[in-house]
């Protein structure tokens, strides 16, 4: 029994009105159309399903039977295309970003404040979480784009650089720093306090000394970015951050130590390969593209 919704949906208008004008009418078909679908109707289900003469329509025992079953699925079929086109319109008009929590604070503030002025129903959800989280929220599709640095490539992920950062050396302006370039042995000889394993920017740190055969040791190991400015303050030692991540902080307390030879990190916009994105994913793409673009990216 091939019945399509539209099949479905004459029966219930004529079935309620009782009249061919005013079912035609209503459907804004005419009446040798309705009739016509009407027949194909009884021949799909096998039965008559009106009585009808030239002054009256009545539904017969098996129309009585199918009118509620197809009533029924008439509307689940209507609310079904209601609630996916509101779920579409919701989907375009939310965004969710994944960020690690450097480029949480450097690139999202101003991204949300601008939407707020040229998508003001937009709704914007952001996770500031480490790689490994963040990536698996975008496998899991929980999240349209992470904001991250490229350090594998993937078969499965698209990666659209946004731009190169060096790590540097946060310090007090009375710590001075003798190094002139980045050297592990020199470096092994601070008080370094850098973030923990698992972190972006202690796998950067840590596959540069691997690859001098070296292992990085720092004195303290700190996640939060203000817990690391605040040891750095108080003299506990000197980070070693991304640019990025070292920017915030600077203040008259607080300096910036460039060295020659530093390794560097790509930072992007990771997106699963295959899928299409929302207008407003897409603009949230381009705004960070042209934001970047604007970063007072350092002199070394």
């Amino acid at each position: 029994m091939n019945l399509t919704p539209r099949h479905l949906h004459v029966f219930v208008v004529l079935a309620d009105a009782l009249s061919f004008q005013k079912a035609a009418d209503q459907l804004h078909i005419t009446q040798p159309t309705l009739s016509k679908l009407v027949k194909t109707v009884e021949e799909l289900v096998g039965v008559r399903l009106f009585e009808r003469s030239t002054r009256h329509v009545s539904l017969t025992r098996d129309g009585q039977a199918l009118l509620e079953i197809a009533r029924q699925t008439v509307n689940g079929y209507r609310d079904g295309l209601n609630n996916f086109e509101q779920m579409v319109r919701f989907r375009n008009q939310r965004v969710a970003i994944a960020a690690l929590p450097t480029l949480a604070a450097t690139l999202l503030p101003k991204l949300i404040t601008a939407l707020g002025r040229t998508h003001p129903q937009a709704r914007v959800q952001v996770f500031d979480v480490i790689a490994n989280e963040a990536m698996q929220l975008l496998y899991d599709r929980k999240v349209d784009i992470v904001l991250a640095a490229r350090e594998n490539a993937s078969q499965t992920l698209q990666f659209t650089k946004l731009f190169v950062e060096p790590f540097v050396l946060m310090h007090r302006p009375d710590n001075h720093i003798g190094l002139k370039k980045w050297d592990v042995a020199g470096l092994s000889t601070l008080p370094i306090i850098s973030m923990p394993q698992g972190t972006s920017t202690r796998s950067g740190v840590d596959d540069y000394f691997s690859a001098h055969k070296a292992i990085f040791s720092p004195t303290f190991a700190l996640r939060d970015l203000n817990t690391i400015s605040q040891f750095v303050r108080s003299g506990c030692g000197v980070a070693i951050l991304p640019w990025s991540a070292a920017r915030p902080f600077l203040r008259d307390d607080l300096q910036i130590c460039y060295l020659k030879g530093a390794p560097h990190r790509y930072i992007g916009i990771f997106t699963l390969k295959g899928l299409s994105h929302s207008e407003l994913t897409l603009h949230v793409m381009r705004s960070l593209i042209r934001m970047s673009a604007e970063l007072p990216m350092p002199n070394e």
